[in-house]
């Protein structure tokens, strides 16, 4: 991984963990990708939950609204 990559999620995921409203964001944009591709409402969330955490150490898993 290149250093301006590392810099990048780094900074997405120091972004994340401080704003959780931001990362809610992400998250809803991420689930409705796996809706507008045919998952249920509940699938969607779990996917972008779980990306969200894989990739930036976000929890976005309890401040589903939906």
């Amino acid at each position: 991984m290149s250093e301006e990559v590392k810099n990048a999620m780094e900074t997405l995921s120091k972004a994340f963990r401080e704003d959780p409203e931001y990362a809610h964001s992400w998250h809803c944009n991420l689930a409705m990708a796996c809706k507008d591709a045919g998952a249920s409402h509940d699938v969607g969330n779990e996917a972008a939950s779980r990306f969200m955490k894989l990739a930036f150490d976000a929890d976005t898993s309890n401040d589903m609204l939906s």
